[in-house]
């Protein structure tokens, strides 16, 4: 299902072709306008939104903004599609993970091509693999992420409709009961038809152009009945449908009028390298203090200018004195190595602890 596109003050829809039996679809907008409109900071997601740039002369398209994840480090990010967020491959991920293209909230198409209300920045994208003529190439996800601007996105990462998820994901499975929240068609439920799908999906190269750039898709999740989603609500989260805390099931990107496509959720996490956020950034690392003083081993005479770093990344150098101190080292052993011009680099493994300084 792709985003929609406005042109001349009408919406019309730009939705991927899906082969074995599907047709290229068209569909109603529907009126969510809790979905659609300028939301007060933090936001939930499930909403309107993509890339600020995702326009041509006579378009500007956008997508729904499906759902909060976090690295390792506990940045957070914005979960939707390539098509939506990254330009369909073409995206700027920047320098750093706020220099990325701007996200912004609405999207474009529900602010008459208005580039206002930018929450994140491009930050990655898993790159989607067209195919030619006979020569085929599969792609398993359409899967995009965006940091996020400090307080622009509710930290429990609440999707409208349905409230915050589950951080632990699960598998689909025939005749499983899943439910929605997108731009275009709001909270709907619906039911898993079948899974390990190959599908063929017709994409542009810019907004509203052909849908003449063919990729295909397999083991993915086809979801009933046509009325589930249309056009504007990719990128949206599928989850199983339960009252509260619903577990993630899928990463939805194409469809027809008679089915949704969507990507295993388990497999975009991993591509990505991401996890569904937690409600609230992991805590941060215990750190304690690592001091010395740099010597020459024969003679004992001090070396100032010496780098002394440590295994974690950080490092300093020596004063007039050779003595050093380095903070905010994580906890633990670490390994702190000593170099110096015309001297053998010497290292030494110590333990830090927060509570008293290593020497």
């Amino acid at each position: 299902m792709n985003r929609v596109i406005l042109v001349c003050g009408a919406i019309l829809l730009a939705l991927p072709m899906v082969l074995g039996g599907h047709a290229t679809v068209s569909a109603d907008t529907g009126d969510n306008n809790s979905h659609q409109a300028v939301q007060a900071w933090p936001i939930d997601l499930g909403t309107s939104g993509g890339n600020i740039f995702d326009r041509s002369m006579l378009f500007c398209c956008s997508g729904t903004l499906g759902s909060l994840v976090q690295d390792g480090s506990g940045n957070q990010y914005i979960l939707s599609n390539n098509h939506i967020l990254a330009l369909f491959n073409e995206g700027d991920t920047g320098t750093s993970l706020d220099t990325g293209d701007p996200v912004n909230q609405p999207g474009q198409i529900d602010q008459q091509c208005g580039q206002d209300g930018v929450i994140a920045h491009l930050s990655d994208f898993v790159t989607i693999k067209t195919s030619r003529g006979n020569k085929i190439r599969y792609n398993l996800v359409d899967a995009a992420m965006a940091y996020v601007v400090p307080g622009s996105v509710g930290m429990d990462g609440a999707i409208l409709d349905i409230g915050p998820v589950n951080s632990t994901v699960m598998d689909a499975f025939l005749a499983q009961q899943v439910k929605k929240s997108g731009r275009t068609t709001g909270l709907t439920n619906g039911q898993v038809s079948a899974i390990d799908v190959t599908v063929s999906v017709g994409y542009s190269k810019e907004c509203g152009g052909a849908s003449n750039q063919t990729a295909y898709f397999i083991n993915q999740i086809r979801i009933e009945p046509g009325s589930f989603s249309a056009g504007g609500d990719s990128g949206s989260l599928i989850v199983e449908d339960v009252a509260s805390l619903p577990r993630p099931v899928g990463l939805l990107f194409a469809g027809s009028f008679s089915s949704t496509i969507a990507n295993p959720i388990g497999e975009v996490l991993n591509l990505l390298g991401v996890q569904m956020a937690s409600g609230t950034p992991p805590p941060p690392p215990v750190t304690g203090t690592i001091a010395g003083k740099v010597t020459e081993l024969l003679g004992g005479a001090n070396i100032a200018g010496a780098t002394v770093s440590v295994d974690t990344g950080q490092s300093t150098t020596t004063n007039g004195s050779g003595d050093y101190t380095l903070s905010s080292v994580p906890e633990g052993t670490r390994t702190v190595t000593a170099s110096a011009p015309g001297f053998v680099s010497a290292s030494t493994d110590v333990t830090v602890s927060e509570s008293t300084p290593a020497t």
